[in-house]
Protein backbone atom coordinates (compact mmCIF):
# COMPACT_ATOMS: atom_id res chain seq x y z
CA UNK A 1 0.00 0.00 0.00
CA UNK A 2 1.25 3.46 -0.94
CA UNK A 3 0.09 4.99 2.28
CA UNK A 4 2.33 8.18 2.17
CA UNK A 5 0.99 8.83 -1.21
CA UNK A 6 -3.06 8.33 -0.06
CA UNK A 7 -2.40 10.81 2.68
CA UNK A 8 -1.08 13.37 0.58
CA UNK A 9 -4.04 12.90 -1.89
CA UNK A 10 -6.50 13.10 1.09
CA UNK A 11 -4.67 16.01 2.47
CA UNK A 12 -5.72 18.06 -1.32
CA UNK A 13 -9.16 18.47 -0.05
CA UNK A 14 -8.16 21.15 2.30
CA UNK A 15 -6.64 23.43 -0.60
CA UNK A 16 -9.39 22.51 -2.83
CA UNK A 17 -12.20 23.78 0.25
CA UNK A 18 -9.74 26.77 0.37
CA UNK A 19 -9.52 27.86 -3.54
CA UNK A 20 -13.27 27.02 -3.62
CA UNK A 21 -13.81 29.21 -0.74
CA UNK A 22 -12.05 32.03 -1.66
CA UNK A 23 -13.92 32.05 -4.93
CA UNK A 24 -16.93 32.05 -4.05
CA UNK A 25 -16.99 35.06 -1.39
CA UNK A 26 -13.82 37.06 -1.98
CA UNK A 27 -13.50 36.77 -6.00
CA UNK A 28 -16.81 36.42 -7.41
CA UNK A 29 -18.84 37.51 -4.80
CA UNK A 30 -21.16 34.77 -4.54
CA UNK A 31 -22.15 33.87 -1.25
CA UNK A 32 -25.21 34.99 -0.98
CA UNK A 33 -25.70 33.57 -4.52
CA UNK A 34 -27.12 35.43 -7.56
CA UNK A 35 -30.98 35.59 -7.65
CA UNK A 36 -32.80 33.88 -10.40
CA UNK A 37 -35.16 36.77 -10.30
CA UNK A 38 -32.71 39.22 -11.49
CA UNK A 39 -33.38 41.04 -15.23
CA UNK A 40 -30.05 40.88 -18.11
CA UNK A 41 -29.54 44.31 -17.24
CA UNK A 42 -29.07 43.71 -13.50
CA UNK A 43 -26.75 40.51 -14.19
CA UNK A 44 -24.76 42.36 -16.52
CA UNK A 45 -24.02 45.34 -14.19
CA UNK A 46 -23.11 42.91 -11.54
CA UNK A 47 -20.46 41.41 -14.09
CA UNK A 48 -19.42 44.59 -15.40
CA UNK A 49 -19.18 46.31 -11.52
CA UNK A 50 -16.82 43.12 -10.17
CA UNK A 51 -15.51 41.74 -13.41
CA UNK A 52 -11.63 41.99 -12.38
CA UNK A 53 -13.32 39.59 -9.68
CA UNK A 54 -15.08 37.21 -11.43
CA UNK A 55 -12.06 36.47 -13.89
CA UNK A 56 -9.85 36.25 -10.12
CA UNK A 57 -12.35 34.04 -9.00
CA UNK A 58 -12.72 31.84 -11.51
CA UNK A 59 -9.16 30.89 -11.85
CA UNK A 60 -9.35 30.35 -7.85
CA UNK A 61 -12.56 27.78 -8.37
CA UNK A 62 -10.23 26.07 -10.83
CA UNK A 63 -7.05 25.35 -8.73
CA UNK A 64 -10.07 24.43 -6.03
CA UNK A 65 -11.70 21.81 -8.29
CA UNK A 66 -7.79 20.33 -9.70
CA UNK A 67 -7.22 20.12 -5.90
CA UNK A 68 -10.61 17.83 -4.78
CA UNK A 69 -9.69 15.58 -8.16
CA UNK A 70 -6.69 13.72 -5.46
CA UNK A 71 -8.70 14.07 -2.78
CA UNK A 72 -11.55 11.34 -4.70
CA UNK A 73 -8.54 9.26 -5.63
CA UNK A 74 -8.01 9.17 -1.69
CA UNK A 75 -10.85 7.07 -1.23
CA UNK A 76 -10.71 5.40 -4.28
CA UNK A 77 -7.47 4.23 -3.13
CA UNK A 78 -8.83 3.35 0.44
CA UNK A 79 -11.60 1.49 -0.86
CA UNK A 80 -9.71 -1.20 -3.17
CA UNK A 81 -8.20 -2.40 0.77
CA UNK A 82 -12.09 -3.50 1.30
CA UNK A 83 -12.66 -6.96 2.28
CA UNK A 84 -14.47 -8.13 -0.68
CA UNK A 85 -12.63 -6.26 -2.69
CA UNK A 86 -15.74 -4.00 -4.19
CA UNK A 87 -13.88 -3.25 -7.57
CA UNK A 88 -16.90 -1.98 -8.89
CA UNK A 89 -17.97 0.14 -6.52
CA UNK A 90 -14.76 1.90 -6.19
CA UNK A 91 -14.85 2.65 -9.30
CA UNK A 92 -18.02 4.35 -9.45
CA UNK A 93 -17.24 6.42 -6.58
CA UNK A 94 -14.17 7.23 -8.72
CA UNK A 95 -15.87 8.06 -11.82
CA UNK A 96 -18.80 9.53 -10.17
CA UNK A 97 -16.39 12.02 -7.78
CA UNK A 98 -14.58 13.10 -11.34
CA UNK A 99 -17.84 13.58 -12.71
CA UNK A 100 -18.56 15.70 -9.98
CA UNK A 101 -16.31 18.17 -9.62
CA UNK A 102 -15.70 18.58 -13.71
CA UNK A 103 -18.66 20.82 -13.35
CA UNK A 104 -16.69 23.15 -11.74
CA UNK A 105 -14.01 24.06 -14.73
CA UNK A 106 -16.96 24.67 -16.85
CA UNK A 107 -18.82 26.82 -14.52
CA UNK A 108 -15.91 28.63 -13.67
CA UNK A 109 -15.06 29.14 -17.41
CA UNK A 110 -18.37 30.58 -18.18
CA UNK A 111 -18.45 32.91 -15.25
CA UNK A 112 -15.00 34.47 -16.30
CA UNK A 113 -16.54 34.12 -20.22
CA UNK A 114 -19.31 36.41 -19.09
CA UNK A 115 -18.01 39.25 -17.26
CA UNK A 116 -14.99 38.50 -20.43
CA UNK A 117 -16.22 41.59 -22.15
CA UNK A 118 -18.37 44.91 -21.34
CA UNK A 119 -19.43 45.65 -24.64
CA UNK A 120 -21.44 42.25 -24.96
CA UNK A 121 -25.21 42.25 -25.04
CA UNK A 122 -27.61 42.20 -21.56
CA UNK A 123 -28.90 39.14 -22.96
CA UNK A 124 -25.90 36.91 -23.78
CA UNK A 125 -24.53 38.14 -20.41
CA UNK A 126 -27.47 36.73 -18.65
CA UNK A 127 -27.13 33.39 -20.17
CA UNK A 128 -24.06 32.75 -19.65
CA UNK A 129 -24.62 33.68 -15.90
CA UNK A 130 -27.42 31.19 -15.96
CA UNK A 131 -25.86 28.28 -17.32
CA UNK A 132 -22.61 28.95 -15.16
CA UNK A 133 -25.12 28.76 -12.02
CA UNK A 134 -26.48 24.83 -13.95
CA UNK A 135 -23.13 23.54 -13.91
CA UNK A 136 -22.19 24.76 -10.57
CA UNK A 137 -25.55 23.71 -8.21
CA UNK A 138 -27.49 21.31 -10.67
CA UNK A 139 -25.52 18.16 -11.33
CA UNK A 140 -25.92 16.69 -7.99
CA UNK A 141 -27.12 13.23 -9.45
CA UNK A 142 -23.27 12.30 -9.93
CA UNK A 143 -22.83 13.02 -6.14
CA UNK A 144 -25.17 11.12 -4.81
CA UNK A 145 -24.12 8.18 -6.99
CA UNK A 146 -20.43 8.57 -5.69
CA UNK A 147 -21.74 8.74 -1.78
CA UNK A 148 -24.21 5.71 -2.45
CA UNK A 149 -21.38 4.12 -3.87
CA UNK A 150 -19.20 4.30 -1.15
CA UNK A 151 -21.40 3.63 1.49
CA UNK A 152 -22.68 -0.07 -0.21
CA UNK A 153 -18.70 -0.75 -0.33
CA UNK A 154 -18.65 -0.01 3.47
CA UNK A 155 -21.57 -2.07 4.62
CA UNK A 156 -19.91 -4.84 2.52
CA UNK A 157 -16.98 -5.02 3.88
CA UNK A 158 -17.44 -7.69 6.40
CA UNK A 159 -13.24 -8.06 7.47
CA UNK A 160 -12.38 -7.78 11.11
CA UNK A 161 -10.77 -4.83 10.62
CA UNK A 162 -12.81 -3.02 7.97
CA UNK A 163 -11.10 -0.10 6.15
CA UNK A 164 -14.13 2.30 7.42
CA UNK A 165 -16.68 1.97 10.58
CA UNK A 166 -20.12 0.76 9.40
CA UNK A 167 -21.78 4.50 10.51
CA UNK A 168 -19.49 6.28 7.48
CA UNK A 169 -22.33 4.39 5.37
CA UNK A 170 -24.81 5.68 6.62
CA UNK A 171 -23.71 9.34 6.79
CA UNK A 172 -23.01 8.97 2.93
CA UNK A 173 -26.72 7.94 2.19
CA UNK A 174 -27.94 10.92 4.02
CA UNK A 175 -25.69 13.28 2.85
CA UNK A 176 -25.94 12.61 -0.69
CA UNK A 177 -29.63 12.45 -0.07
CA UNK A 178 -29.71 15.96 1.22
CA UNK A 179 -27.60 17.37 -1.60
CA UNK A 180 -29.81 15.74 -4.35
CA UNK A 181 -32.84 18.76 -4.39
CA UNK A 182 -30.27 20.93 -6.89
CA UNK A 183 -31.15 18.85 -9.58
CA UNK A 184 -34.57 20.42 -9.86
CA UNK A 185 -33.52 23.93 -10.07
CA UNK A 186 -34.21 24.60 -13.59
CA UNK A 187 -37.79 24.22 -12.56
CA UNK A 188 -37.82 27.39 -10.00
CA UNK A 189 -37.18 30.92 -10.21
CA UNK A 190 -38.18 31.05 -6.47
CA UNK A 191 -38.34 29.26 -3.59
CA UNK A 192 -36.31 26.66 -1.49
CA UNK A 193 -35.95 24.63 -4.76
CA UNK A 194 -34.18 27.95 -6.67
CA UNK A 195 -30.56 27.87 -7.55
CA UNK A 196 -30.52 30.15 -4.00
CA UNK A 197 -33.15 28.44 -2.57
CA UNK A 198 -32.22 27.13 1.05
CA UNK A 199 -32.81 23.34 -0.34
CA UNK A 200 -31.02 23.78 -3.99
CA UNK A 201 -27.89 25.92 -2.15
CA UNK A 202 -27.80 26.64 1.29
CA UNK A 203 -28.43 22.73 2.54
CA UNK A 204 -26.06 20.91 0.31
CA UNK A 205 -23.54 24.03 1.19
CA UNK A 206 -23.96 23.12 4.39
CA UNK A 207 -23.37 19.33 4.42
CA UNK A 208 -20.65 19.11 1.59
CA UNK A 209 -17.68 20.76 3.80
CA UNK A 210 -18.75 18.75 6.53
CA UNK A 211 -18.44 14.95 4.56
CA UNK A 212 -15.00 16.38 3.04
CA UNK A 213 -13.71 16.80 6.83
CA UNK A 214 -15.39 13.40 7.63
CA UNK A 215 -14.06 11.84 4.62
CA UNK A 216 -10.80 13.08 4.73
CA UNK A 217 -10.47 12.15 8.40
CA UNK A 218 -11.68 8.66 8.36
CA UNK A 219 -9.06 7.75 4.83
CA UNK A 220 -6.31 9.19 6.97
CA UNK A 221 -7.40 7.07 9.92
CA UNK A 222 -7.74 4.01 7.26
CA UNK A 223 -4.19 4.88 5.55
CA UNK A 224 -2.43 4.31 9.32
CA UNK A 225 -4.38 1.00 9.44
CA UNK A 226 -6.93 2.60 11.98
CA UNK A 227 -10.21 1.92 12.70
CA UNK A 228 -12.14 5.35 13.60
CA UNK A 229 -15.01 3.65 15.25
Amino acid sequence: MDERSEKICAWMVVPGMTFFGLAMIMGMKFIPPLSPQLNAEQITEIYRANALGMRAGAALMLFGGAFLMPFVASMYSAMTRMGGKPKALAATQLISGLLNYAPLYLCSMIFATASFRAERSPEITQALSDLGWFFLVMPTPAFLVQTFALGFAVLRDKSDNPVFPRWVAYFNFWIGILSLPGVLISLFFTGPFAWDGILAFWLPLAVFGPWMIVMLWVVLKAGRGVNPA
